[in-house]
């Protein structure tokens, strides 16, 4: 999805891709000092209430942690 000319990922398809759970990474998009602690760009869709995770941020964030199994 496209949002402000950036490629985004909804929530479970982000956790996916970093290997997290859907709810870390909801948690992570929704409360404002983890967004922030992680450099977060979270958009939210004003219909639906879904919130969508920037591909520069999730890129951002698997360069950050290695999978260790």
């Amino acid at each position: 999805m496209i949002i402000n000319k950036k490629k985004c990922y909804p929530i479970p398809k982000a956790a996916k891709i970093l290997g997290v759970s859907r709810m870390t990474m909801h948690r992570w998009a929704t409360i404002s000092r983890e967004r922030e602690k992680r450099g977060l760009e979270v958009f939210q869709d004003t219909i639906s209430s879904r919130y969508y995770v920037s591909a520069d941020s999730v890129d951002k964030l698997s360069k950050r942690f290695v999978r260790i199994s």
